[in-house]
């Protein structure tokens, strides 16, 4: 029986390639977490930091009326940010299952219907928000008398930021 070592050299070099491009299969769990977990982490602060310092300037420029609007348009923006989520990230893994699988068509599918979930929910949240803002805004605020004609038109830009951010997710 004849041994090629040059053969078994470059499957085993193959091997610690695949191993350094994907180390998914290969490194330990903690590390992984670490790895994964620490931009995660840094992202929730950051988005919550801009909400603090958005409050901050609104405070300053507009001043508690402004800060109760945006309080009070809040869900709304959180809503579009879920079916946002939902779908990408949903529409994502889906993709990535498929393409891991060599499956190509299905993948594209995947993306396809994510895509058109997203825009046809948007759209509805969107046309049901603009529909029934002052109700909704009432029951946001849980004051019928905090609703005024200026929360209502300065939750207006914040709506369509909202729209805008999950159309582009």
């Amino acid at each position: 029986m004849i041994i090629n070592r040059e053969k078994d050299s470059e499957e085993s070099r193959d091997c610690m390639q695949g191993i350094k491009e994907n180390p998914l299969g290969a490194a330990p769990v903690p590390r992984l977490m670490l790895k994964f977990a620490i931009p995660s982490i840094i992202a929730m602060l950051v988005g919550a930091l801009y909400n603090i310092v958005d409050q901050l300037f609104i405070g300053q420029a507009v001043g508690t009326l402004g800060n109760a609007a945006t309080n009070i348009a809040f869900p709304l923006s959180t809503s579009c940010l879920a079916l946002a989520l939902l779908f990408g990230i949903g529409g994502a893994s889906c993709f990535n299952l498929t393409m891991g699988k060599g499956e190509r068509e299905t993948a594209a599918y995947y993306v396809g219907n994510a895509v058109s979930m997203l825009l046809i929910c948007g759209l509805t949240l969107a046309a049901i928000s603009q529909i029934f803002l002052t109700p909704l805004l009432r029951a946001f605020a849980n004051l019928a008398a905090a609703i005024t004609s200026s929360s209502v038109a300065s939750s207006l830009p914040y709506r369509i930021f909202s729209i805008t951010v999950a159309v582009n997710k």
